[in-house]
């Protein structure tokens, strides 16, 4: 696997993006194309040299009412539920499809 350079500025906005409070490091790099190891040390770099960007504590983030709260916990719930339900509908799928390439052979 080739080593790639790349710039300062993009390292620097990669870090930028990864201390958003709706990313993680995980995801940004999946996004970004480059290795979560990879991004972690720069963040780790930018700590140290003390460019690493403020992240917004939870005073400054808006607080959802308690309703919509409650809404949404459902909600991702659900969407964990039904990906569970896909994932093993598709695993099922695929073993009948083989049994039943094997039992026309």
């Amino acid at each position: 696997m080739a080593n790639r350079t790349y710039t300062a500025e993009f390292r620097a906005r990669a870090v930028e993006l990864s201390c958003l409070p709706d990313k993680t490091v995980k995801g940004t790099a999946r996004d970004l194309g480059i290795n979560p190891k990879t991004l972690h040390f720069w963040r780790h770099q930018a700590r140290k040299n003390g460019s690493m960007p403020e992240t917004p504590t939870a005073a400054a983030a808006p607080e959802l009412p308690p309703e919509v709260a409650a809404e949404l916990r459902e909600l991702r719930k659900k969407v964990r539920e039904q990906a569970e339900e896909i994932e093993i509908l598709s695993k099922s799928t695929a073993w009948f499809a083989a049994r039943s390439q094997n039992a026309s052979r």
